[in-house]
């Protein structure tokens, strides 16, 4: 290989080339000349370099290549109107590579020995062509994130019975729910086919599918899939948002002893569980549905490799099992909204636990919230809002590396802690409908990545303290609702302030004019004891939205710019209604020495 005049010329002897994932400048060939009449490669993987424009004339002649791997460049337009002539051609992946149009009939079709195919992240639209049919190899085909339509019962789909994945995401796909067009697809075993439009659809005559699926993913789909009684090998199963409705489907967790993740979140199923034992789960999100009963105690040795489990917004009752404190792996819990009794398990925060995730948010848990016996060492995010937990606030807490702490709407007393100051990690802390008492401690000053504090309805006293104007990073201060006093001197140097909701208190002198300075978003300050003027500075505040200044004692006109701010408010509310859109986030690795390693979408890669 010899890299020369922003070209590239490879050894006739050269099999596999390999550029992949580089930062090439503008002194690296960005052109390939190939001396294709007498190289011998085979594999050719130039993915994510970012160039701009690669030649239809330097690729088609690539006749004895079999791995040809493009993803994140920018190809001609006509490519794959051209790609025919490499005749050898077995896998093809021209990801994100900026193609639009509908895929043509010449060419791509003509690709008989093609196994593997990703077109995904591109801008195709309308129906596959049937030609695609003659592609009788194919083993995977990635068509996820873009705009293809038809239904998929009558595409050429149906009719590749090689198909092992069947990657269909992102797309304007109509997908029959009964996938009885794929019934004899035997070797089909990863079918993903999210933001789709899911129909119904009515079996003619009863049927069994030949296909053992390993993977199912299926939003929105509105009826549970029937084929779904006949499969006993899946490790990955996510129905979310099909609001099926019905019993949880315990039978299908009993079928599948080998599942790894399991999604059945948005499904209204009612019932209660009856979980069988499953060695490899990893992942169960049964979220928002309406499930009753009871959680198992016995639910650590159930499913003992739990890494996530989100059960929140059902209906689940009685004790927080203390064997989830049995789970080595599991690093993040939350059953918020359901209908959880009694104390928090001491076993949650064991010697060795790896739980740095703990969401208990509104249920009926009382007691101490973590006795001094207790390991939290791990804790970084910890939601225990609107349950009925009372006493001071544990000092144990100081020795956690949180970053995220809600002990509000409780029944906690005595002073607020200074100590919560020595959290440095801390970004949110919230410890709001309680009966805290005493005055702010100057000590949270020292938290310099504090984004939200909310000490709202407490009994706190005194002055703001004057350090808060050095609290660069606070973006949302809520300190309603307490016995606060003093002149509004604080927060001067907030730049980030959003929102500022001092209402109800004592607070007496004038509105400061450095408010107009910042892009505030939201100023509550009703309820106190400002006297003067409405400071025409607020009018530079041209993000503010929301604004209450009642209830105080002020005199003299009311701005003349305030009509105007109302009305950008107004205009800024409509734009984001009217342009809002809906994303999909996943990741698929496509492309290997002999075959493509398809990486599953996981909430592993995302939370």
């Amino acid at each position: 290989m010899h890299i020369s005049s922003g070209r590239l010329s490879v050894s006739d002897k050269l099999e596999i080339l390999d550029l992949s994932y580089n930062e090439w400048d503008e002194n690296v060939p960005s052109v390939l000349e190939l001396n294709t009449s007498r190289t011998a490669l085979k594999k050719l993987d130039i993915r994510h370099n970012g160039w701009s424009f690669i030649p239809n004339e330097e690729l088609g002649a690539l006749r004895n290549i079999e791995y040809l791997l493009l993803d994140g460049n920018t190809l001609d337009e006509n490519f794959l109107r051209s790609s025919g002539v490499m005749s050898s051609l077995k896998v093809l992946s021209v990801a994100g590579c900026n193609l639009n149009g509908t895929l043509p009939l010449q060419g791509l079709c003509d690709l008989k020995y093609l196994e593997e195919q990703s077109l995904s992240g591109n801008s195709f639209t309308r129906k596959l062509p049937t030609c695609l049919g003659n592609l009788t190899y194919l083993r995977v085909i990635d068509l996820t994130q873009n705009q293809f339509t038809g239904n998929i019962a009558s595409s050429p789909l149906s009719s590749l019975l090689s198909l092992e994945y069947l990657l269909l995401a992102n797309n304007n796909f109509e997908i029959p729910i009964s996938f009885e067009s794929f019934a004899n697809h035997s070797k089909l075993k990863f079918v993903f086919a999210d933001q789709n439009s899911v129909i119904g659809q009515t079996s003619s005559k009863s049927w069994i599918p030949k296909f053992h699926l390993e993977a199912l993913s299926l939003s929105n789909c509105s009826q549970m899939p029937s084929f779904l009684h006949y499969q006993h090998h899946l490790r990955l199963l996510h129905l979310s948002k099909c609001n099926i409705g019905g019993d949880f489907p315990n039978w299908l967790l009993e079928n599948n002893s080998r599942l790894g993740e399991v999604y059945l979140d948005g499904n209204a199923f009612a019932g209660s569980l009856q979980l069988p034992f499953l060695p490899n789960l990893k992942a169960f999100d049964i979220s928002n549905n309406k499930i009753r009963g009871k959680l198992s105690p016995d639910i650590g040795s159930i499913f003992p490799n739990l890494v996530i489990s989100t059960m929140s917004n059902n209906m689940l009752e009685g004790l927080l099992p203390s064997s989830f404190g049995d789970m080595k792996d599991l690093v993040y819990l939350d059953l918020s909204y359901n209908k959880l009794t009694r104390d928090l398990p001491i076993a949650l925060a064991r010697e060795g636990s790896k739980l740095y995730f703990l969401r208990l948010s509104n249920n009926m848990l009382k007691g101490e919230i973590f006795p001094v016996s207790a390991n939290i060492n791990n804790f970084q995010y910890l939601y225990l809002d609107g349950n009925n937990f009372f006493g001071p606030i544990p000092q144990k807490l100081s020795t956690a590396p949180l970053i995220t702490l809600d002990l509000s709407y409780n029944k906690l007393s005595g002073n607020i802690p200074a100590w919560l100051g020595n959290i440095s990690s801390l970004t949110y802390l919230a410890l709001s409908r309680n009966h805290l008492k005493g005055h702010i401690p100057p000590d949270y000053c020292r938290l310099q990545g504090l984004e939200v504090l909310d000490l709202s309805e407490n009994n706190l006293v005194g002055a703001i303290p004057s350090c808060f104007s050095s609290s660069l990073n606070l973006e949302h201060v809520y300190l309603s609702k307490n016995l606060l006093q003093g002149e509004l001197h604080m927060f001067s140097n907030c730049s980030h302030l959003k929102l500022l909701d001092l209402g109800d208190n004592n607070f007496s002198g004038s509105i400061p004019k450095w408010l107009g300075s910042l892009e505030i978003t939201t100023l509550l300050l009703k309820g106190n004891h400002l006297q003067g003027t409405i400071p025409t500075e607020l009018c530079h505040a041209s993000e503010l939205r929301i604004m209450d200044l009642s209830h105080n004692n002020l005199s003299g006109p009311i701005p003349y710019c305030f009509g105007n701010i109302m009305q950008k408010a107004w205009e800024r509310e409509v734009y984001a209604f009217s342009s809002s859109s809906f994303g999909y986030s996943g990741s698929q690795t496509f492309g290997g020495d002999a075959m493509i390693d398809v990486t599953l979408p996981s909430i592993f890669e995302h939370r």
